[in-house]
């Protein structure tokens, strides 16, 4: 909460006047995929230290996308069709927030119960946290395949428009 909160209280208007909010939504979405890939990694070995380096990037990356996707949605839309735009998008953004767990909950069930650190029965395994891990993250890699997609088809579209216009 802290890194995302000084991200988006003092970094995200910086950040957005050099790179875009376009290229904010690339790079956040990149972080994101990155930590989920290797929050399966993440034990006893690497302890603490790998939680919070990874908590770290994943906050981050969120706090790049968060304000740069409400901001994209909202310069896409006329004046008057702000408001529904962006009640579409908190809409998505709460379905999301409610389909995601729900999809996890399924893929991190084992149907065999596994002893776990604790000694006591579990019904995760090693391999229903990896399946359920990356499976985000291969969800959350297709975000990023869109969004270079759009950066790039906007950027050729902008650059295009910068040629015809006369200086």
């Amino acid at each position: 909460g802290i890194i995302s909160a000084f991200v988006q209280g003092a970094l995200i208007g910086k950040l957005v006047k050099r790179f875009g909010e376009a290229k904010l939504v690339v790079a956040g979405t990149l972080m994101f995929t990155g930590s989920l890939l290797v929050v399966p990694f993440i034990g006893p070995a690497i302890g603490l230290v790998g939680v919070l380096i990874t908590g770290a990037i994943n906050s981050v990356g969120n706090a790049l996308n968060a304000p740069s996707l409400t901001s994209l949605a909202s310069k896409s839309a006329s004046a008057g069709e702000q408001g529904m735009v962006l009640g579409v998008t908190q809409s998505v953004a709460s379905l999301g927030r409610a389909v995601g767990p729900s999809i996890a909950a399924f893929l991190i069930y084992s149907t065999i119960a596994y002893v776990g650190v604790d000694r006591l029965p579990h019904h995760m395994s090693d391999a229903s946290i990896f399946r359920t891990f990356w499976t985000a993250a291969a969800i959350q890699f297709v975000a990023f395949l869109v969004a270079v997609y759009f950066v790039r088809s906007h950027g050729r579209d902008n650059a295009a428009s910068e040629a015809v216009e006369p200086a």
